[in-house]
């Protein structure tokens, strides 16, 4: 049913698809539902307006794929490493996710949305996560060194870790429990 060089325009439903290698695939607005493709290898893939719905993708690797407009909702990425996906080409959304161990390193995730996802020992180091949001998001563990969180919103993110000197602020929104955990880190006392 898959193959390389193929252009794939018809919804996947219930596909196991494990370890799955494909090359120079395009998938145009194509609904994964409830397929599991971990440790699957997709190289040099395009993905155009597509939506993975409860999906398994542990492992799974777009490397030098490009991805606009992908849309992950209640999916398990577990160690899914971003940075490998084509750079220029990324649009994503997240929406109940869970995230653990995903390298998004030096990527540009301007505005990216992250809701209510969760992003345990997740690798944001030096990414430029200008504006990006994380309503609802548990952060426990997650790496920001180096990155640009200017204009970021973590007000209902928890877990929210990172030393100040090591990320870029301005206008950061932060919860005040993630303010005062921050505060201890740098050795204030705080009064309230």
């Amino acid at each position: 049913m898959l193959q390389d060089h193929a252009l794939i325009t018809t919804d996947l439903d219930d596909e196991a698809l494990s370890e799955l290698h494909l090359r120079h695939t395009r998938f145009e607005g194509v609904r994964f539902t409830s397929c599991v493709l971990s440790r699957a290898s997709l190289l040099q893939c395009e993905f155009e307006d597509c939506s993975f719905v409860d999906c398994q993708l542990d492992g799974l690797s777009f490397a030098h794929s490009t991805l606009n407009g992908v849309r992950f909702e209640r999916c398990r990425l577990m160690g899914v490493d971003f940075r490998a996906a084509e750079q220029l080409l990324i649009d994503l959304s997240f929406e109940q996710c869970v995230m653990d161990h995903c390298r998004f390193t030096s990527m540009a995730l301007k505005g990216q949305d992250f809701d209510r996802c969760r992003l345990k020992q997740a690798d944001f180091r030096d990414a430029f996560l200008e504006r990006a949001r994380f309503p609802g998001c548990e952060l426990e563990g997650a790496n920001f060194s180096g990155a640009n969180l200017s204009f970021a919103d973590f007000r209902t993110a928890t877990g929210l870790a990172f030393v100040p000197e090591r990320v870029k602020l301005k206008k950061t929104q932060i919860e005040l429990e993630a303010m005062l955990t921050l505060a201890v880190k740098l050795g204030l006392k705080v009064s309230l």
